[in-house]
């Protein structure tokens, strides 16, 4: 009934297959496809902010792909690394028995995505209808891995406990445990670096509301009981100071 409708399915096919091939190609010579969304006005472009961010905000998600294509995510705290001067990293470590351990060697691209508070916004807030939306801060940072050596990662791991153990009220830092002990359990982790080639930063604060509607999501959030909802007033209000 239809005699070119296998010619057309066959030219179709190869049609895909060749814009897949490139795709391919793409991500195998590392040309960026996409990038997170982010509007110029939302843009997080200061430095010492975007380090400051990541310093405050550091429990990551480290993202990595396998030669399959699959994603694996990993929720671990990272840190940076200041060892070469001007050129901060990102350390961590995983347990050797997740699976994205091995693809530090096998496929080490990586990307880790840092979020800070975030909070639902109401259009009842606003003087004039329209939609309601959600504010955040979120840091994507691109590179890649290389595993730490036995003394790198024996240094991260012990400088990850002396930042959190130091606020407590009796901390214990690796320096007052039995080393043999610590020894044993360092075994059953896998430690990392990630040189930082990209970084696309994005703080998502009201900032396309005019002043009176900014003003009033501000005074909504300070009254809400979540915690997150408070932080998010105080970072509007340093956005935007003469409020």
């Amino acid at each position: 009934k239809f005699p070119q409708t296998d010619y057309v399915c066959n030219a179709l096919v190869q049609e895909i297959a060749v814009i897949y091939l490139i795709i391919e190609i793409d991500i195998r010579f590392n040309v960026k496809i996409q990038n997170m969304y982010v509007p110029n006005i939302n843009s997080m472009e200061d430095h010492v902010e975007i380090l400051e961010f990541i310093e405050k905000n550091s429990f990551a998600t480290l993202i990595t792909v396998t030669t399959e294509g699959v994603p694996i995510a990993t929720h671990i705290p990272i840190e940076l690394d200041f060892s070469i001067e001007d050129n901060p990293t990102l350390r961590g470590h995983v347990a050797i028995m997740n699976p994205q351990a091995r693809l530090f060697t096998e496929n080490p691209r990586a990307l880790a995505i840092f979020t800070g508070a975030h909070t639902y916004i109401s259009s009842s807030w606003y003087e004039k209808e329209n939609v309601s939306t959600w504010n955040y801060s979120a840091v994507h940072v691109y590179g890649k891995i290389r595993i730490l050596t036995p003394t790198e990662l024996w240094e991260s791991v012990e400088k990850l406990t002396a930042k959190y153990e130091k606020p407590m009220q009796n901390p214990r830092f690796m320096n007052t445990m039995n080393t043999e002990f610590l020894k044993k359990e360092i075994k059953g982790i896998v430690g990392f670096e990630m040189t930082i080639e990209d970084v696309q930063a994005k703080k998502k604060w009201s900032q396309n509301r005019k002043d009176a509607d900014y003003k009033n999501i501000i005074q909504e959030l300070e009254q809400s009981d979540n915690p997150q909802s408070k932080e998010m007033a105080e970072q509007m209000k340093k956005n935007r100071p003469h409020i």
